[in-house]
């Protein structure tokens, strides 16, 4: 910063998908309806995208808005590698550090947003709020097979509507997602750092630091952001896995898996596995292992007709109920992973 002026929004964007996404991304904040000099776009250049630092030098003089940028030097020694996300939280870190603002806001650079997205997260804050999030929405035009993915992860059958803070049960357990997320200055400053060796569930390590201080975490349903969420199927379920993987080892370390839903997914596929085991001798339990899976049966049928009837396309209901349990396979897998491993949080 060459001023002494602190933005009252500081938005940190680690860039890791295309130039494309990036150009989306800051077309849409420089149409954000709030005051130009109170707030910072900060952009971190995590050395996945070829050409970003000519475009950093070419592009951004042609956006009438604040924007910082930051290089990441080269990955240290012991830190995840190998997915475009995994320096993420050392961006965040980062930038941070560098750039000050009163009130930090996470976003990534595939996603766009509402002129009124800053207005929103200003006009629900409180002395006591310690992060605020909402949702992050397909934006319309989307093939059929991430708006199938999106049907997953908003259904209770996927994620047990923790993922859009729905229900009394939510309120102590939801976490903000990386796409759209404002935690103030001052509590960054009480719950630390981002972890560093872990990339799919720092959100959640930073919601359970800013509970533990004492501050309440929000959850804004009408203040969302537009992810593109553009994947394949083998990154979906792969990164399925690894983020159930890193929130069981997470729970662990706080002593908290007993009481998640993970810990029930734990217990419900080693009740499965018994039950399959025991059917092989046993009238009753094939019985029981019938109803089982016809009960589950009918719940992913009823999921792919909301599905269906959300996307207005057959399908886009019907790739969900392909999808789903190998999604869940995935889920489980993950659990199971984090159960075993012997790895802690440095």
């Amino acid at each position: 910063m060459t001023d002494t002026h602190i933005p009252i929004f500081t938005i940190i964007i680690p860039v890791t998908h295309s130039t494309e996404d990036l150009m989306r991304c800051l077309n849409s904040l420089e149409k954000i309806e709030y005051p130009a000099d109170s707030f910072l776009v900060v952009l971190i250049d995590c050395g996945v995208i070829n050409g970003l630092e000519e475009f950093f030098r070419k592009s951004l003089v042609n956006y009438g808005i604040k924007i910082e940028t930051f290089r990441l030097t080269d990955m240290p020694p012991g830190r995840p590698s190998g997915h475009k996300d995994a320096r993420i939280n050392e961006a965040r870190n980062y930038a941070v550090k560098r750039a000050p603002g009163i009130y930090y806001v996470f976003t990534e650079d595939d996603c766009t947003f509402a002129p009124d997205w800053l207005h929103k997260f200003e006009a629900s804050l409180s002395e006591e709020t310690g992060a605020l999030g909402g949702p992050d929405i397909l934006p319309e035009g989307m093939e059929a097979f991430p708006r199938a993915l999106d049907c997953i992860l908003n259904s209770y059958l996927g994620t047990a509507g923790l993922r859009r803070g729905d229900g009394a049960a939510a309120a102590n357990k939801y976490y903000p997602r990386k796409c759209n997320m404002l935690i103030p200055a001052k509590v960054l400053a009480m719950a630390g750092d981002f972890p560093e060796d872990i990339f799919m569930a720092g959100e959640m390590y930073m919601a359970g630091r800013i509970r533990k201080a004492g501050f309440r975490i929000e959850f804004l349903p009408q203040n969302p952001v537009w992810h593109r969420r553009v994947t394949t199927f083998a990154k979906f379920i792969s990164s399925a896995a690894h983020m159930a993987y890193e929130k069981v080892f997470l729970m662990r370390a706080e002593k908290t898996f007993f009481g998640s839903l993970h810990f029930l997914i734990f217990m419900a596929t080693l009740m499965i596995i018994f039950m399959m085991l025991l059917s092989l001798t046993s009238s009753h339990a094939r019985l029981l292992l019938a109803g089982i899976f016809g009960a589950y049966l009918s719940a992913l049928l009823i999921t792919g007709a909301s599905c269906s009837l959300r996307s207005h396309s057959l399908v886009v209901g019907a790739m969900a109920v392909f999808i789903m349990p190998l999604y869940q396979l995935g889920l489980i897998s993950g659990v199971f992973r984090g159960v075993i491993a012997g790895r802690k949080l440095r």
